[in-house]
């Protein structure tokens, strides 16, 4: 795999608690913004959905699982903290993935 093919992928949902909204919608800029300047960021996207604007799906590519652990520990990453506070209980559901190879599909 060459240095832009995503060893780690993360895809997380949730939702975030009633009232919050725009709180959050404000505190995250900052985080993805400065996540995208990151060393092994390929991709860190969030998106909430039309059906429910309190549920967002956030999904990021990491080069290596050393850059994952990089974000996690950065300054960014921890002043942002206090918004995961606003994620309504029970509803974070997370997946990571190690990638093997980029399989094309001709469908």
């Amino acid at each position: 795999m060459d240095s832009k093919t995503p060893t780690i992928v993360i895809y997380i949902e949730f939702e975030i608690t009633k009232g919050k909204l725009e709180e959050f919608l404000e505190g995250s800029k900052s985080l993805i913004e400065e996540t995208h300047k990151e060393s092994g960021c390929l991709k860190y996207d969030m998106n909430n959905l039309a059906s429910n604007p309190h549920k967002f799906v956030l999904y990021e590519e990491w080069t290596s699982k050393e850059d994952l652990s990089s974000h996690l520990k950065s300054e960014h990453f921890e002043k942002a903290k206090s918004i995961f506070a606003m994620i309504a209980p029970g509803t974070w559901k997370a997946n990571s993935y190690e990638i093997k190879g980029i399989y094309k599909l001709n469908l």
